[in-house]
């Protein structure tokens, strides 16, 4: 697995831990009352759901840190507009102020939100938000910063 996927697949198992209402199955098969994670994408169910990406980042020249941009894209039950807030306010209550945690080759140091972000509904009723946070992340090293 690449640092990219231990920091994602981290991030959706620690938020199944947390308590926050999600679901995290690595082999699929959720289940149509499941509040399910996902990478990158929304697929059409189960109508409650969390989409996790990396996006951008800025990395030092000389040690491995980085900092990482990480967007969680929620959508709520049809005709329901406030379940998607819901959602992201329990995410936020797992996800700001994390601090030293270690996902496979991913350490994040600490993680704070920097914007949120109503998307409106889809064509479903269903109502949609991102959440994108800075994570600073300890990340391998590589020939140009080596440990």
């Amino acid at each position: 697995m690449s640092f990219t996927s231990d920091l994602l697949r981290g991030l959706a198992q620690y938020l199944n831990d947390q308590g926050v209402g999600v679901v995290y199955k690595p082999s699929g098969g959720y289940l149509s009352t499941d509040t399910a994670v996902f990478f990158k994408a929304l697929p059409t169910t189960p109508n409650r759901c969390v989409a996790i990406s990396v996006y951008g980042s800025s990395d030092e020249a000389k040690i491995a840190l980085s900092r990482l941009r990480v967007q969680f894209w929620f959508r709520g039950d049809p005709d329901n507009s406030l379940d998607v807030d819901d959602l992201g306010d329990a995410v936020f209550q797992a996800m700001q102020g994390l601090e030293h945690q270690t996902f496979g080759t991913a350490h994040v140091v600490q993680a704070l939100r920097v914007s949120s972000v109503q998307l409106g509904i889809d064509g479903s009723k269903r109502s949609e938000r991102t959440d994108n946070y800075a994570l600073d992340v300890n990340v391998p090293t590589t020939a140009g910063r080596p440990d």
